[in-house]
């Protein structure tokens, strides 16, 4: 198959799906998109990504299906990740300008105004809005809460409170006014400590459950339970592992009850990841999602759930890769596009993952040197030796010998 990447408008029935493919031609795009769907599809304007970034056509759409399709090859279709509807769950890509220091305001603003509809409004639901934090990001997390008399509720409890509070996730009560939220939305600049809209990485919900329902609730999924009984940890309160763990299960709906319809109590209305920049990402159930029949499985890790996480941190691993590349090379990437080098470094993860590298610290060199050294890179990956030697059955560690002393020897 090619390393190409294709896109293109899939016509089916009376719904019409953008994809991004790796293949050869639009002939292919069109039969891997139709084996995908399960279903015959109609295509039109099928072009080589590589194409469109040339003629200045790629949009911020299309770029983001084209990093989704190679980090998740050979297909990906426009969905929940990139904003829009699947038939469970919706999911809204919203701005977001922090607030300012609002000096001499009467009424000072609680959130951003993009924000307030889904955290007080009625975009949001009816019910209350709760802040889940990680302590693990938030120096003295415990301290400031108590300090300011927030109604808030650690996750965990017993031995793993007592020795780790501190670096737990707390489920707060956020109440429009009050100092906690206002903090939590102000930038740095204007001195809102480490409570700032900076440092803020948290999650969002609303519902009609009281604190301690929906600390039960969450519970449930803070210990997963593998096939063989070990137990591992999912840190779900971090909105970089959540928004694309509830992105890849968008057309799960059994897994979707789990987290928005507990078995009882008042169902989850809004998840808003929140992650110090400028987008948060509100997820909704649909209405068809609190009809649906199929029963609630268990907060057990399936074989899909290992799958969905996998792919979950490829996609954290990709992007702070990314963001520290730029930041660690400005004079040769500093004018480059975040989106771009994610794509090449979801590109080089592919291409070596194939051949046996696994480590992190030896894929940031493989990414860094695909980006700064093309020329280089692309003589030594198409000589005979260095790829005979690559597919050897010989350790990653020389093999990145191997990479290292043959780079040496470039021109």
């Amino acid at each position: 198959m090619s390393n190409e990447v294709w896109l293109g408008t899939g016509v089916v029935a009376s719904r019409r799906v953008r994809a991004a493919i790796i293949c050869d031609n639009a002939t292919e795009f069109e039969r891997y998109l139709s084996q995908y769907l399960d279903q015959a599809v109609f295509c039109e304007d099928v072009t080589p990504a590589s194409l469109l970034l040339q003629q200045d056509l790629l949009t911020e759409r299309d770029d983001a299906l084209a990093i989704r399709v190679l980090r998740q090859p050979p297909v990906a279709v426009d969905g929940p990740e990139i904003g829009g509807t699947s038939v469970w769950m919706t999911q809204t890509s919203i701005d977001v300008e922090p607030l300012d220091a609002q000096f001499g305001i009467f009424e000072p603003k609680t959130v951003p105004d993009s924000l307030h509809p889904w955290i007080f409004g009625p975009q949001g639901g009816v019910g209350a809005a709760y802040a889940l934090l990680d302590g693990s990001r938030m120096d003295g997390l415990p301290e400031y809460l108590d300090g300011v008399g927030a109604d808030a509720l650690c996750l965990w409890q017993g031995t793993a409170f007592d020795e780790s509070a501190a670096a737990a996730p707390w489920l707060v009560r956020l109440e429009e006014g009050a100092s906690l939220a206002r903090a939590m939305f102000t930038a740095a600049s204007y001195g809102a400590g480490w409570t700032s809209w900076d440092q803020t990485a948290c999650l969002v919900l609303r519902t009609e459950a009281s604190l301690p329902e929906l600390r039960a609730h969450l519970r449930r999924f803070g210990q997963l339970r593998e096939s063989d009984g070990r137990v591992r940890m999912f840190r779900f309160a971090d909105p970089a592992v959540m928004t694309p763990y509830l992105t890849r299960i968008a057309d799960w709906p059994e897994r979707l009850r789990t987290w928005f319809y507990p078995n009882e109590g008042h169902a989850i209305e809004l998840i808003l990841a929140l992650r110090a920049r400028t987008q948060a990402h509100a997820f909704t159930p649909t209405q068809a999602l609190a009809y649906h029949e199929s029963a609630r499985i268990s907060a057990a890790l399936t074989e899909r759930d290992r799958r969905v996480l996998k792919d979950a941190m490829v996609e954290i691993t990709t992007r702070r890769m990314a963001e520290d590349l730029k930041r660690l090379f400005p004079a040769q990437l500093g004018e480059r596009d975040l989106s771009t080098i994610e794509g090449s470094v979801a590109r080089t993860f592919r291409r070596m993952e194939r051949v046996g590298f696994r480590h992190a610290g030896n894929l940031f060199h493989l990414a860094a040197w695909d980006l700064l050294l093309v020329r280089g890179i692309a003589d030594l990956y198409n000589d005979p030796q260095v790829e005979a030697a690559l597919t050897s059955p010989v350790s990653e560690h020389e093999k990145m010998a191997l990479l290292k002393s043959a780079l040496a020897r470039q021109p």
